[in-house]
């Protein structure tokens, strides 16, 4: 892990995922407010937002639907920080 910090003006991409249609209707919704409640906090720029619903955190993070384009050329370089809610919303596996 990367002891890196976040600093203003930073390019976050904003990630958003649940794994199945019957989390919390709303759980990605929730994502959504913490996500920009931290940007507007930490007063970091958004690259983009990015939205995997019925997406197993399993799956690598280049092979998914949405975030998988922002993990390669061009989009690869449009961003410094991708940010989530939480460690799980991202991947199950650290060595992602």
């Amino acid at each position: 892990m990367s002891n890196a910090r976040l600093l203003p003006g930073m390019r976050a991409l904003k990630v958003r995922r649940i794994s199945r249609d019957t989390e919390d209707s709303s759980a990605l919704a929730r994502q959504g407010e913490e996500l920009d409640a931290a940007t507007e906090a930490g007063r970091y720029a958004v690259a983009g937002e990015v939205e995997d619903s019925t997406v197993s955190g399993a799956v690598n993070l280049d092979e998914r639907p949405k975030l998988g384009r922002w993990m390669k050329d061009p989009l690869w370089y449009e961003w410094e920080a991708l940010m989530v809610t939480s460690l799980d919303r991202i991947t199950r596996d650290q060595h992602h």
